[in-house]
């Protein structure tokens, strides 16, 4: 019994060519969504300029209004995942999630790898001209304390 006896789709006003361009837009949609981010300016670690003498302390640049995207290395298979500590006491920077988590992105290598470690995008769009300080923290959920800070006072001009 093939699937469209089964569930009677034959009693149903489609035809194969409104199924198949249905479906194509589908997809279209799919992919435009997922390109959603494709054209965000990725600021990554060598991008970011130290401020002083305290470690992990940075400022980066950027134009207000444009989305933009705050890249750092990450390895979630060890149980350590970058958050945003302060979400929600920004003013100027709206970021894209308000959880504070942000988007793994694996790396590309063979298959049967496994443990090798990839990157996180922050994702923040400034609302004006000003500063405001981001702070990102490296840790295991079930843990109190972060092995690695990062502050970035961001300056959207």
């Amino acid at each position: 019994m093939c699937i469209r006896d089964r569930y009677k789709l034959n009693d149903l006003p489609i035809n194969s060519n409104s199924f198949v361009m249905s479906t194509i837009c589908i997809l279209l949609l799919i992919l435009c969504i997922a390109q959603g981010n494709k054209d965000v300016k990725v600021y990554t670690e060598e991008d970011f300029e130290e401020r002083g003498p305290e470690k992990n302390d940075y400022r980066l640049a950027v134009k207000a209004g444009e989305k933009f995207a705050v890249q750092v290395k990450s390895n979630p298979t060890t149980g350590y995942m970058w958050h945003l500590a302060n979400p929600g006491s920004l003013k100027l920077l709206t970021p894209a999630s308000k959880d504070g988590k942000g988007e793994f992105i694996p790396p590309v290598v063979e298959e049967g790898v496994t443990g090798a470690p990839g990157v996180e995008n922050y994702y923040f769009t400034p609302k004006g001209k000003g500063e405001e300080t981001v702070q990102l923290e490296y840790q295991r959920e079930w843990e109190n304390k972060p092995i690695a800070v990062v502050k970035l006072l961001i300056s959207a001009e």
